[in-house]
């Protein structure tokens, strides 16, 4: 309910990530407001069975875009926990840049940020049904 209320009020939300190999909803991506402030963050969830697949970056760059280029945003962010290597690896695939050391969902992260005049859009695609 959560997510259908974040698209309905601010036109970005998470979106389900569907395998298109078998057709499974493994997992989510998009945007949201990150943790008590009124920055764009991206983030993602997926099911452990399919990572290192590439599909988490796949996913993440297609939320970039649509931030980016419909939305309109100048800054996209991204916070991680410092011992998930993996993650930290998808941000700097995206063209990412560390930031610094921070406390976001009463945790402590490393912030990493994107400026619209940083991004380089590929085909990457996302699909928008209501």
């Amino acid at each position: 309910m959560k997510i259908i209320k974040s698209w309905e009020k601010n036109n970005f939300g998470m979106w389900a990530v569907v395998h298109k190999i078998d057709n499974k909803t493994i997992g989510r991506c998009g945007l949201c407001f990150l943790d008590n402030t009124l920055e764009i963050e991206l983030g993602y969830l997926l099911n452990p069975t399919y990572w290192s697949r590439g599909l988490a970056t796949e996913a993440a760059k297609a939320s970039l875009r649509y931030g980016f280029e419909e939305l309109k945003f100048k800054e996209i962010v991204a916070v991680v926990q410092p011992e998930n290597i993996a993650s930290q690896r998808v941000m700097e695939k995206l063209g990412m840049k560390y930031e610094k050391d921070a406390n976001y969902y009463q945790t402590n992260v490393v912030y990493y940020t994107i400026f619209r005049k940083e991004y380089y859009p590929d085909s990457s695609l996302y699909l928008l049904e209501r």
